[in-house]
């Protein structure tokens, strides 16, 4: 059994525990803990005030100014022999870049081997007579069409 000074020592020595809990002195605090996670982010904020506007850069080049197409290399007049090669040149200018299309007494031309076109040139291969005759180059793009005519003529051997 335990003596009356024995049980109030006891008794003391287990307040000065409780009352260190609450309130310990700075020398007898144990380490700190790891730090908890880290929680979800919170509601964003309005924006801020509108900033003053920079400086104005340098102006730019100005740009093509569109136009209609017009006709810089029209076609000439060309004498072929039967079975020989006739060529047509057509240049055209304008913006944006005129699309040239080749017509044979107005009429489109047949899609055949004979017949190339390609880059505003006309070229007929293996020339007979049915090939002579009027051909027409046309320009175009989307603020007008212009067009040049010249004659084939195909001379028989």
């Amino acid at each position: 059994m335990m003596s009356r000074d024995e049980i109030k020592k006891e008794v003391q020595r287990v307040l000065s525990n409780l009352a260190c809990k609450v309130r310990c002195p700075k020398n007898t605090r144990g380490r700190r803990g790891r730090p908890g996670e880290r929680g979800p982010p919170g509601p964003q904020g309005p924006p801020g005030p509108q900033g003053d506007p920079g400086p104005q850069g340098p102006k730019g080049d100005p740009g093509k100014t569109i136009s209609a197409p017009s006709i810089v290399s029209p076609p000439t007049p060309t004498v072929v022999n039967e079975t020989d090669v006739a060529s047509f040149q057509c240049k055209a200018r304008g913006n944006p870049k005129p699309q040239i299309t080749w017509l044979k007494q107005n009429s489109s031309l047949p899609a055949n081997k004979r017949i190339v076109q390609s880059r505003g040139t006309l070229m007929i291969r293996d020339v007979t007579p049915q090939d002579g005759g009027m051909y027409t180059c046309q320009a175009k793009n989307l603020l007008g069409v212009v067009t040049s005519s010249a004659i084939l003529t195909v001379q028989g051997k």
